[in-house]
């Protein structure tokens, strides 16, 4: 699977989830954004945690390259 299906594929499973969530909560509209918010959140939080956990777990040289990709620099670039 190639990383803009990745993408996709995600984007449509966040779509079909706040609208499962928009349904099935009672209350107002502000109940809802209060809701969708607090989830977002909270998946922001615990991303970041296995991120840097990941990031703990890296090689010497995977974490030279992961900083030249951030930088902007291709692979053909980077391999050189």
């Amino acid at each position: 699977m190639l990383w803009y299906e990745v993408y996709n594929t995600g984007l449509n499973t966040v779509e079909a989830a706040v609208s499962i969530i928009w349904t099935s909560i009672g209350g107002g509209n502000e109940v809802k954004v209060c809701a969708v918010r607090r989830a977002i959140d909270r998946a922001n939080s615990s991303n970041s945690v296995l991120a840097a956990l990941n990031y703990e777990l890296l090689t010497t040289r995977e974490r030279e390259v992961m900083g030249l990709v951030v930088s902007g620099m291709l692979n053909k670039q980077i391999s050189f």
